[in-house]
Order: C-alpha cells, then sequence, then structure tokens
C-alpha cells in the first residue's frame, strides 16, 4: 500500500500542474456523465427535427403483382345474327405502381401540439446537460480543493515532525546535562512516531481523493498548490439561472402540449390524398391494357366513442400539471432557504477564519517562548510538546477553514444560478 502511495506521488510530480478553471473546461469533452447527458440532448433534438417533418405531405411508391385463380365472367346468349359468348371482367395477373401523397389537413391541431412537445423535451433534455455541467463542475470543486487542503495538512504535519525532532536533539542534550528525565524524551519520540503515521494517513487519504478525481475526467489530474485569494464577493440569487427549476417550468408546458394532444382526439381528422397509378389493367377491366390514371380524395375519420379514454387521460393530466406546480413552489422555497443558509454559512467561516489566523500565531508565539525556555531550562519538554502540539491543532484547523471558505463560496454560486465561467475558481 505504501509503496503504491510512493508510486502515484512520484507520477503525479511528472505531470504539470492544472489549473481548476481548464479543468472545469475539460468536463465537456472528458467527463463520462456530462457527455452522456449531451449525446441525450443530441438525441431529442434530432427527435424534436424529426417532428417537425409531421407538417409536410408524406409521398409513398407502391408496387405490386397478384394472381387471381378465378374471374368474373358475363355470359352473353346467342342471338339472331349474334353469336354467343362469354366475357371474363379483369385478368389472372395484375400489374400496379402508385405514387401517392396524403397530407393532413387538419387533425385537431394534435400534429402541432406533437411538434411543440418534441422541441420542449429537446429544450429539457438542453438544460439538462447544463445541470449536469453545473454538478460536475461542483463535484469536481470539491475534489480538487479537498486534495488542496490534505497537501496544507501534510505540510503542516512534516513542519510538525521536523520541530519535534529538533525538540528530541534538545532533550537529548539536555538529558546529558540532568535538566530532564529520560521518559521525557520517549514523549517526544512518541510524538515524532504519531507525526509519521499522520503524515500516513493523510497520504492515503490524498491517494484515495486523487483516484476519485481521476475517475471524474477518465485520466490522471494534477492539482495546483492551494493559493490564497482576495475577499470574494456574495452572489445575487438568479431563481432564472437554476437549470433544476429550468426543467420543472419546461416539463409543465411539456405537459400542456401533451394536454393539448390527447384534447385533439375529440375532432375528426381529415387528409388529402392524391394517387397516380399505372397497371395492367388499370381501370379498363374489359380490355385489360397497360394504363395510367390518377384518384384524388378527401378522407374523414372521427372517433366518436372509446370509452371515455381520453377524456381522463386529459383529467390525469390535469393532476399531473398540479402536482408539478406544486413541486416547483416547494422547490423554489428550498432553494432560497439553502441559498440563504449558505451564505450565512460564509459569513461565519469568513470570522472564523480570521480567529483561526488569530489562533495560529498565538500558538506559534507560545511554542517559540517554550522553546527558548527550554533551552534556558526554565521549561519542561512537556510543555514545549504540548505547545507543539496546539500549534500543529492551529494550523490544521486553518487549513480546514480556508479549503471549507472557497469551497462554500463555490456552492454558494452554484446555487445563486451563476454560470460556470462567472465562478471564482481562481
Amino acid at each position: 500500500m505504501i509503496k503504491t502511495l510512493f508510486l502515484l506521488l512520484a507520477q503525479v510530480l511528472f505531470i504539470a500542474a492544472q489549473p481548476l478553471p481548464q479543468l472545469l473546461k475539460d468536463l465537456e469533452e472528458q467527463n463520462p456523465d456530462v457527455l452522456a447527458a449531451r449525446l441525450e440532448q443530441r438525441k431529442a433534438a434530432e427527435q424534436a427535427d424529426g417532428a417537425a417533418g409531421l407538417l409536410w405531405p408524406s409521398l409513398s411508391f407502391n408496387a405490386g403483382y397478384n394472381h387471381v385463380s378465378d374471374l368474373a365472367r358475363i355470359d352473353f346468349p346467342a342471338l339472331p345474327g349474334v353469336t354467343p359468348r362469354t366475357v371474363s371482367l379483369g385478368q389472372r395477373d395484375n400489374y400496379a405502381f402508385s405514387l401517392t401523397a396524403r397530407y393532413l389537413l387538419f387533425n385537431g391541431f394534435g400534429t402541432r401540439a406533437l411538434i411543440d412537445a418534441a422541441k420542449t423535451r429537446s429544450a429539457i433534455s438542453g438544460v439538462e446537460l447544463k445541470a449536469r455541467r453545473k454538478k460536475a463542475a461542483l463535484e469536481t470543486i470539491a475534489l480538487y480543493r479537498q486534495i488542496q487542503g490534505v497537501r496544507l495538512n501534510l505540510h503542516v504535519i512534516r513542519a510538525t515532525r521536523e520541530r519535534r525532532q529538533l525538540q528530541l536533539e534538545k532533550v537529548k542534550s539536555l538529558l546529558e546535562s540532568g535538566f530532564v528525565r529520560p521518559v521525557d524524551t520517549l514523549a517526544v519520540r512518541l510524538s515524532v512516531l504519531d507525526a509519521g503515521q499522520q503524515i500516513l494517513s493523510e497520504q492515503s487519504r490524498l491517494f484515495r481523493l486523487q483516484q476519485q478525481l481521476n475517475n471524474l475526467f477518465g485520466r490522471q489530474v494534477n492539482v495546483q498548490d492551494f493559493k490564497e485569494s482576495s475577499a470574494l464577493q456574495s452572489p445575487e440569487l438568479n431563481l432564472g439561472g437554476v437549470e433544476q427549476l429550468q426543467t420543472l417550468e419546461l416539463s409543465g408546458k411539456l405537459i400542456d402540449f401533451q394536454t393539448r394532444q390527447k384534447r385533439s382526439y375529440f375532432y375528426p381528422r381529415v387528409a388529402l390524398v392524391a394517387a397516380y397509378n399505372y397497371g395492367n389493367p388499370g381501370v379498363d377491366i374489359i380490355n385489360s391494357n397497360w394504363m395510367d390514371y390518377y384518384t384524388l380524395g378527401i378522407n374523414l375519420s372521427w372517433s366518436l366513442w372509446e370509452g371515455r379514454r381520453h377524456s381522463h387521460d386529459v383529467r390525469a393530466m390535469d393532476y399531473s400539471r398540479r402536482q408539478l406546480d406544486l413541486q416547483k413552489k416547494n422547490l423554489t422555497r428550498r432553494w432560497r432557504s439553502d441559498f440563504l443558509e449558505t451564505r450565512e454559512e460564509i459569513k461565519v467561516l469568513r470570522k472564523a477564519l480570521r480567529l483561526a489566523g488569530k489562533r495560529v500565531e498565538l500558538a506559534r508565539r507560545k511554542w517559540r517562548i517554550l522553546a527558548a525556555q527550554l533551552e534556558e531550562g526554565t521549561a519542561q519538554s512537556k510543555e514545549v510538546d504540548d505547545a507543539s502540539l496546539q500549534l500543529t491543532q492551529a494550523e490544521l484547523a486553518l487549513n480546514a477553514q480556508k479549503i471549507a471558505l472557497r469551497s462554500k463560496q463555490n456552492e454558494l454560486e452554484y446555487l445563486s444560478g451563476k454560470p460556470i465561467s462567472e465562478w471564482s475558481v481562481q
């Protein structure tokens, strides 16, 4: 396990660090979930274009051959001056070719509703693609920041181990002078080992986080070191930019179009049909010759009774529309609440960050004073060890506040409805 960790870390060192803004751009081409959502959007767009073809007339070609085993006959009796004869109507072998055009003149506006529904589905898939991008971006940012936080922690813990190793050397020299007890050296050695164990634990965590980030892109990703930034502005809430609410809005329109399509079954359907035919015998069943002719007509069909099936479907869709409206109101309320809660958390984190910085300054000052007193023999090794531990805890807490504040800022931008291009990810 340890060997694998070091191999991974060594591999990362040879890959150029990739800034977070560039990674968010790479999501479009490398994240499997985003790629799948984009293909879904393209599929919906093609289906919408296909539905638009319903407004055009259809043109079909037909060809056929039929063999008839028996034919109708007319027997003419013998008359003065006329010999008796039998006339067959048609012929046993029939050939027919036709080119037929059909155009739906009226169907209760069902075709237009079907096309509008397909366009709305395409729009929904486009919005869902944007939502998938934002979720993937937020997940990427979270992992990216966590990796940066672990690196900061490793830097702190390594510095802690170096302090304790220096302290161990001082305690050894003081032991020879008789200023400390032998047990004091054991305590410092244990603290050095504890720091080493913490480093291994953080390296293992770094490995897991790195693997999760790599899985998002299907390749090795190297994270830049954390950089301090100036105070970030709090965005304003724009519910119109929230894709989840847009999806519900479009879903409501989709139900309206589907309802209109169902209502179209209450009306008759009128279609214009024109055909050019060429065949043998054609319409001349007596002479049975090849001939061409055309037909032109209007067809009307009207479903007068189907057990009120379509009426029940319309009512069911009305309930679906009401349910969707309730979901939208509930989501709007929860989304606004999450935004306000996250914004308040950021205010608390900013205050906590200032306090954590002051705590680190005081803890470092305390450790330096006690470390100097230890050399003079006026402080105990246990006091220096405790001060070093307090400094480490303060620095780790400061790192946690830094990472949490930056992550919460991006979470707030996500909730605000801002596009990814306007997020503070530098």
